[in-house]
């Protein structure tokens, strides 16, 4: 009887530290995912001329005068558009599960004596339990709060289920993971891929600490480009 009561008495002070736990990890959730979204696209003045413009005409005798000039009057218009265009990025609603193959890769480099991610932390190996948790694909499949992303970047969010089919605006594509935390709470991974074109995209695993209650984001290790 005696043991039953202590059981009792655990769930109820569970039962009331939840909700605020919950929160608190949805807060904490929330913030990750804004720095994700900025170290993941960049800065939009980055995008503006290097992703969206055709490359300059080729200074060959092959290509004809005149076409030499379509090209860079087509190249003009399209920086007077893109100096003042909205800009924006597509956010993909739906949580992201980590590839066999990426998984494959993770495994082995945080399970091995040489851990290259932990030589590029200075021999910190405090997130590999982050990562761990981030490699969990039994994590419960979610949907990400497209409304509630912000970024200090000038350009416009939109999530997968509606957006303006322009190409030259569009910056590109995200899609996050999970969260996955350390068993304290204070690091933090999420695995980010971000198309932004046919040939144009990247996968990453961004690394994030705690500090005096503020997120920062620590490291980006890439897994692949295109």
């Amino acid at each position: 009887m005696k043991n039953l009561l202590i059981i009792i008495s655990i769930l109820l002070i569970s039962s009331c530290q939840t909700p605020l736990d919950k929160l608190k990890l949805n807060q904490d959730i929330q913030e990750i995912y804004n720095l994700a979204l900025e170290n993941t696209t960049g800065s939009d003045t980055l995008v503006r001329y290097d992703l969206r413009l055709p490359p300059e005409p080729p200074n060959n005798d092959e290509i004809l005068s005149l076409e030499k000039k379509l090209l860079k009057k087509s190249q003009d218009s399209l920086k007077k558009i893109l100096i003042d265009a909205e800009l924006f990025v597509v956010v993909n609603h739906k949580i992201e599960t980590l590839s066999s193959s990426d998984l494959a890769v993770i495994q082995e480099i945080i399970t091995s004596p040489k851990n290259i991610l932990t030589n590029q932390l200075l021999g910190d190996n405090s997130f590999n339990e982050a990562i761990k948790e981030l490699c969990n694909n039994n994590l419960i499949s979610d949907t990400i709060e497209t409304a509630k992303l912000r970024t200090k970047f000038n350009y416009k969010i939109y999530t997968d289920r509606a957006f303006p089919k322009d190409k030259i605006r569009h910056i590109g594509t995200v899609r996050f993971s999970k969260v996955g935390f350390s068993r304290n709470k204070n690091k933090a991974a999420v695995y980010t891929s971000f198309m932004c074109g046919v040939r144009c995209g990247s996968g990453q695993i961004l690394l994030f600490e705690n500090v005096n209650k503020k997120w920062t984001h620590v490291k980006t290790w890439d897994l692949w480009i295109s």
